[in-house]
């Protein structure tokens, strides 16, 4: 259940984790959703997004990216 709190949380911990590991400035995480993310997911689902984007890409993205993207289990500070 609540489908919508995990993607945001996920969303969440990903976002504190790219601040904390100085990858980006909390103003520019909060501005890259505006202009980009934001705006795609308004009008696609990230599934849908994925098919379109063709399954051998997002397969190769996934392969370079998922080994970056925080894991943990506990809260990073806000």
């Amino acid at each position: 259940g609540f489908v919508g709190n995990r993607l945001q949380f996920a969303l969440l911990r990903e976002a504190l984790h790219i601040v904390h590991s100085g990858i980006a400035s909390p103003e520019v995480v909060d501005q890259v959703m505006r202009a980009s993310l934001g705006r795609r997911y308004a009008m696609v689902g990230p599934l849908e997004a994925a098919d379109m984007t063709g399954l051998a890409t997002v397969q190769d993205i996934c392969q370079h990216l998922l080994p970056e993207l925080a894991s943990g289990t506990e809260m990073m500070s806000l």
